[in-house]
């Protein structure tokens, strides 16, 4: 479960990470094309602002000044630098600016960084450089010049107004951010000394390239002069978070599940326990490995089966009984013209033998010889008495056939 999560919302950093460094990157796109549309308001009036400080020291500060409300107009620029080659002039909103032989020397902490403006004169496209080295450097946008122009003219950027964007994409997981340029040097970065072992990889390609389990390097291409947009993102925090939220998860899990098996315990308690004193009690010869309830079926079913055969036992003994009383019954009887005849019209001494049995008829057969005072001597008479037993019925139904 925890590698499926660190999964999952890795990717799902991975795409935050890179939407945001897409945002950073379009907010500086359009930050530089802010300042290209002040490149033209300057460019067209450059001329007439010139034309009416050409002289004294003055008026060249205030031709400064005038260069300088271009630069206050956009928080991207903190320096405004125009040369007139014609007239030898140089004009510096801001920062100390020395002119020798096509070079410019820019003053930074105390020394001065170079910048030679000719190898970027024949652009035709705006150029986005890092003049000097790696710690002491300005970055400078210069727009397209035409080379029959008599001026340079370049811009010095705002090197905080560009850090502070790149701080407010800073997080727990991206933990370095910087503006590197083609040849791996950083621009402006944030907590950049993270990022430097790693700047050769990639850098005009773009994408996400892992440096380990827990960290990659996301690189956003697309600036002038290939400029990115790098970041060192790392999902140890995510991990750290994650586990914390986990302990927690296995906890109250753990709680679960010790109040499930008191449950578990207490419902055996209900159930379990006096199932199984019922199948000791009814389960003679219990068989190994089956259940309770097995046991109990299987004894439920034969108990059953020994009732069904006891039943059938008693019927047949019931039977034989009603059948041998009947016969004594049947055998006392002696002719009708016998002193010792027993009338048998109360059906109620026999009736009480056959109520419990279902219908049936009993025939009773007596044969022997007639009176030798009737018409036909030697021929014998039969008594036939036929009885009806039924469950229905309190008194049979005898019928008496003399032939």
């Amino acid at each position: 479960m925890r590698g499926q999560l660190s999964a999952t919302y890795l990717d799902m950093l991975n795409q935050e990470a890179g939407q945001q460094l897409e945002n950073i990157k379009n907010q500086l796109s359009a930050d530089l094309t802010t300042v290209s549309r002040v490149n033209s308001a300057l460019e067209k009036n450059i001329n007439l602002t010139l034309s009416r400080h050409i002289g004294t020291s003055w008026n060249g500060y205030l031709a400064a000044q005038e260069i300088n409300s271009y630069a206050l107009a956009n928080e991207s620029i903190q320096c405004i630098v125009y040369y007139d080659h014609i007239h030898d002039m140089l004009h510096s909103s801001e920062k100390y600016v020395d002119y020798t032989d096509g070079v410019f020397r820019i003053y930074k902490d105390g020394e001065f960084i170079s910048f030679d403006s000719r190898e970027y004169e024949d652009c035709i496209t705006n150029q986005l450089i890092l003049a000097g080295e790696e710690g002491s450097s300005y970055l400078l946008y210069y727009p397209c010049a035409d080379g029959s122009r008599d001026y340079t003219l370049f811009y010095i950027l705002n090197e905080v107004s560009i850090s502070n964007m790149l701080k407010s994409v800073l997080s727990e997981e991206i933990i370095s951010l910087a503006l590197v340029n083609s040849e791996g040097d950083i621009a402006v970065g944030i907590n950049d000394q993270l990022l430097t072992p790693h700047l050769g990889i990639a850098r005009d390609s773009g994408g996400i390239y892992p440096l380990d389990s827990q960290t990659s390097l996301h690189i956003r291409g697309g600036l002038y002069n290939d400029f990115t947009i790098t970041a060192l993102v790392s999902d140890k925090a995510v991990l750290e978070r994650l586990n914390a939220i986990l302990s927690r998860t296995y906890l109250i899990l753990f709680f679960l599940g010790i109040t499930g098996l008191f449950i578990v315990l207490f419902s055996m308690r209900r159930t379990y326990l006096p199932l199984r004193n019922l199948a000791r009690k009814i389960v003679k010869n219990p068989t190994p490995g089956q259940g309770y309830l097995e046991q109990l079926d299987l004894a439920f079913s034969a108990t059953a089966s020994e009732n069904q055969n006891l039943r059938k036992k008693i019927a047949k003994y019931r039977l034989s009984m009603q059948k041998s009383i009947f016969d004594s019954m049947l055998a006392s009887r002696q002719s009708p013209e016998s002193e010792n005849f027993v009338q048998m019209d109360n059906g109620n001494e026999i009736d009480a033998f056959f109520t419990m049995e279902p219908d049936n008829l009993i025939f009773a057969l007596r044969i022997g010889l007639i009176s030798p005072l009737t018409r036909f001597p030697g021929i014998l008479y039969a008594d036939c008495q036929r009885m009806r037993l039924s469950t229905s019925s309190t008194k049979p139904f005898p019928e008496r056939t003399h032939a």
